[in-house]
């Protein structure tokens, strides 16, 4: 069969004046370079987002003069880390003052995903837009996915299905394109097994889906004794993957696993290599920081907030923005010795993350682990409700009653994390639900 889509996807970009395949191209020649040179080609494009960022922005003015980063024209990239990293709340407080007086072309507006609280608007452009796409083509590159090949899109946003099925615009993109886009904002036996007969009916190249859907999906496959169309690759985003979670999808779908990175606030950012050694970072579109609470570096191998800061944005420059996510950079290079650098794990939302009984933060997965290969668990989200109580909310397969020992390993696990005064209780709802955005949390904390 002749594959006419890559020409006809080329043509049509050539013809609306994209810079998508330039932009692609710009990535490939990087992801083959040597470290010295992806690393130079970072710092001058910081540098000029700073730059453009104190010259046109009012907030940035002072802001970025403050912190010694923009001093008489000249930007000094060794104070980077001197600047207030920008919060959700800040961004609704200063309103336009973030905006640009020299924005980027066709600029538009875009609000954040909303699953820890409040939206947040945002003011974004057509030439970030255009590296976003091209990052995009770029990670199913790495997922094994050519222009133009079969894709599926399992998605759990309610605006992006209804936009993708609505959408005249929309319909003709996915059908040039060669995606077809499925809803998983609800994930019934019977939806589910519509999924199932739609990949093996559209046989795609790769499947590209919110983790828990595809993991629920993937359980589903296992349950059933279904024999699924394998794709050549599975890009799972918007939630946190945990090891046991891969493990299923990949063998259920008898294929490798991508986890990929981003957000609406800042794009995509990072994605795993066939190598799964860590997220690479895209150094070409974004500057990534792991800090403490006060705001400070923290060194590779640590966990910590994470701060983004997009370098093609011209129309609302986000400088250090506070993602909301916590993650931990790689002491190593990936194993593919490429030379983008690569954050080791993202480790869940900050809101995700417990307080232990003295105050400190933790990071949850030694709990979640102690769910993982109990067969009477189906599915789970843990709640930290006070600092001294912590709820189990547990879906029980078949309803089947747990093993008192279980529970007692489960108690002793939260108390060895969190400290021994803390109470711990279970419940067995019939139904555990995702967010209102279409993701799903495994642990949420309810404590400042």
């Amino acid at each position: 069969m002749i594959d006419w889509r890559k020409p006809v996807i080329r043509a049509a970009l050539d013809l609306t004046g994209s810079d998508v395949l330039e932009n692609l191209r710009t990535i490939r020649r990087l992801w083959r370079a040597d470290r010295e040179t992806v690393e130079r080609y970072r710092r001058e494009r910081l540098t000029r987002l700073l730059r453009h960022a104190h010259e046109t922005v009012p907030y940035y003015e002072n802001v970025l003069a403050d912190a010694g980063v923009v001093v008489d024209g000249d930007v000094h990239l060794e104070n980077v880390a001197e600047v207030p990293p920008l919060t959700k709340a800040t961004i609704r407080e200063e309103g336009e003052r973030l905006h640009s007086t020299d924005p980027g072309p066709e600029p538009y507006t875009n609000t954040s995903g909303g699953t820890t609280g409040e939206p947040v608007e945002l003011r974004q452009d057509e030439r970030y837009w255009q590296w976003n796409v091209a990052n995009k083509l770029f990670y199913q590159e790495l997922a094994g996915k050519s222009l133009g090949e079969r894709e599926i899109k399992l998605w759990g946003s309610e605006r992006d299905v209804e936009s993708a099925s609505a959408s005249l615009k929309s319909r003709a993109i996915n059908f040039l394109y060669n995606r077809r886009v499925l809803n998983s904002y609800r994930m019934g036996e019977a939806e589910m097994a519509a999924h199932v007969e739609a990949i093996d009916a559209f046989r795609p190249r790769t499947i590209w889906a919110y983790v828990e859907s595809i993991h629920q999906l993937a359980l589903f496959v296992d349950r059933e004794g279904l024999d699924v169309h394998s794709p050549a690759g599975v890009l799972t985003t918007a939630g946190t993957l945990q090891e046991p979670v891969r493990e299923t999808i990949e063998r259920a779908f008898e294929t490798r696993v991508h986890n990929q990175y981003g957000s609406r606030e800042v794009g995509d950012v990072a994605c795993e290599c066939a190598a799964q050694d860590g997220l690479h970072v895209f150094p070409h579109t974004h500057h990534v920081e792991i800090v403490d609470d006060d705001g400070e570096p923290l060194p590779a191998g640590e966990n910590g907030r994470i701060l983004v800061t997009p370098l093609w944005n011209r129309t609302m420059p986000l400088v250090r923005y506070e993602i909301g996510d916590m993650g931990i950079a790689s002491a190593e290079p990936c194993r593919c010795g490429r030379p983008f650098p690569t954050l080791a794990h993202v480790t869940g939302r900050v809101t995700d993350h417990f307080r232990s009984i003295d105050g400190d933060l933790v990071y949850p997965g030694y709990l979640r682990k102690a769910l993982y290969h109990r067969d009477w668990i189906e599915q789970f989200r843990i709640r930290q409700t006070r600092a001294d109580r912590v709820a189990y909310e547990i879906k029980r397969r078949d309803g089947r009653s747990p093993p008192a020992s279980d529970l007692e390993e489960i108690e002793a696990a939260t108390r060895d994390l969190l400290g021994e005064e803390v109470a711990v209780a279970f419940e067995y709802p019939d139904r555990i639900d995702e967010s209102g955005s279409g993701k799903f949390r495994y642990t949420i904390s309810e404590v400042v």
